[in-house]
C-alpha cells in the first residue's frame, strides 16, 4: 500500500473478486471499483431468488417448475458475476485509488442482505409447505407403524380440498389440537356408517375383498378397502363390540370423515366425527424413515 494526495492505492487480486462475488452476486464488482455493474448484478441475483420464493408459496407443491426455473437464473447469475468479478480484476487499473464502496462495511453489508433475501425467500417457504410427523401408535397399521416417520405436503390442499383415499394430517378443535393422521373416506355430502370396522359409504360396503389373516401378536382380520382411485389394506377389530361402530352420518359441507387404517387401535371419526376442512393441514406423501425394514420405505399409496 501506498499514500500518495490522501489515496490509498492497492492493487485489485481476483481471487478476492471471486470470493466476494460467491458470497454475494456482484460484490466483487463493487470490490473492482464497478459500482452500478455489480448493483446490477446483485440486483438480478436477489430479485430472482425472491421470485423463487414467491413462485414456490403460489404452487400446489414446493417443488414447482417455475420455482426451479428462477432458482436455476440466479445461480447463472452468480456464476456470472464471480467470472465477470475475475475479469474486472485482472483489467483493474494500476494504481487503483481506493473508493468510497471499497470500505468493508459495504461487502458486509451486500453479503448479509443477499443471505437473509435468499433464506426468507426460499428456505421459508420450503419449511413451511413440508413437516415431518413421527406415527406415535400403530393406528395406521398396515399402511404405517409405530416410529414410522413421514413427511406431510402442508401446500398440497393450498387450491383444492382432499381426494377419497389420501392419507393426511389433522390438527384443530375437533381433534383437541393433536396431531392424527389418518385417511380421507369420505367427503361432503356422502353418508358414511362403520360397522363392526367395516366400512360403508352411500350404503355400499368399502371391503373390495378379503386377505389373510396377520400372525402373532397381529393375527386381526384384514381387508382391502377401496376409497376413491386408492386401494389400501386394513386391520379390522378381533371381534365384535371389540370398536367403535358409527350410525350414518353424513359428512357436512367443508369437512372430511377421516379412519384409521387399524380400526380396532384407532381413534378417529368415528370418536370426533367430521373434521373441518380447516383442520387438515397436509398431504402425507412418503415414508421417509421406516421402524423397521427399508423396504417399506418410499411414497405412500
Amino acid at each position: 500500500m501506498s499514500r500518495g494526495n490522501d489515496l490509498i492505492l492497492k492493487p485489485r487480486k481476483a481471487w478476492a473478486a471471486v470470493a466476494l462475488s460467491l458470497l454475494a452476486a456482484g460484490a466483487g464488482q463493487v470490490y473492482c471499483g464497478r459500482l452500478g455493474r455489480g448493483l446490477a448484478l446483485f440486483a438480478g441475483a436477489l430479485a430472482a431468488t425472491v421470485a423463487a420464493g414467491a413462485a414456490a408459496m403460489a404452487a400446489r407443491t414446493p417443488v414447482a417448475p417455475a420455482a426451479v426455473a428462477l432458482l436455476l437464473a440466479a445461480e447463472a447469475v452468480g456464476l456470472y458475476a464471480a467470472v465477470d468479478a475475475w475479469l474486472c480484476a485482472r483489467r483493474a487499473p494500476w494504481p487503483y485509488a481506493l473508493r468510497p464502496c471499497n470500505r468493508a462495511w459495504v461487502y458486509a453489508a451486500l453479503i448479509a442482505l443477499g443471505t437473509v433475501a435468499g433464506a426468507v425467500a426460499v428456505h421459508v417457504p420450503a419449511r413451511l409447505a413440508w413437516g415431518a410427523c413421527r406415527m406415535a401408535s400403530d393406528s395406521m397399521a398396515p399402511t404405517l407403524v409405530k416410529g414410522d416417520r413421514v413427511l406431510v405436503n402442508r401446500g398440497a390442499y393450498r387450491h383444492s380440498g382432499p381426494s377419497r383415499g389420501e392419507v393426511v394430517a389433522l390438527a384443530g378443535p375437533a381433534t383437541g389440537g393433536r396431531t392424527y393422521i389418518q385417511r380421507v373416506v369420505a367427503l361432503a355430502g356422502d353418508a358414511v356408517e362403520v360397522r363392526q370396522g367395516r366400512l360403508y359409504v352411500d350404503g355400499r360396503p368399502a371391503e373390495a375383498e378379503a386377505a389373510a389373516a396377520g400372525a402373532g401378536a397381529d393375527a386381526r382380520p384384514i381387508a382391502w378397502e377401496r376409497a376413491g382411485e386408492t386401494r389400501y389394506c386394513v386391520r379390522l377389530p378381533p371381534g365384535v363390540g371389540e370398536s367403535p361402530d358409527l350410525p350414518r352420518t353424513v359428512v357436512p359441507p367443508g369437512c372430511c370423515f377421516t379412519l384409521g387404517d387399524n380400526r380396532g387401535a384407532a381413534r378417529d371419526g368415528r370418536h370426533f366425527g367430521p373434521v373441518p376442512l380447516a383442520d387438515v393441514q397436509g398431504k402425507v406423501t412418503r415414508l421417509y424413515w421406516p421402524a423397521d425394514t427399508w423396504d417399506r420405505a418410499g411414497p405412500l399409496e
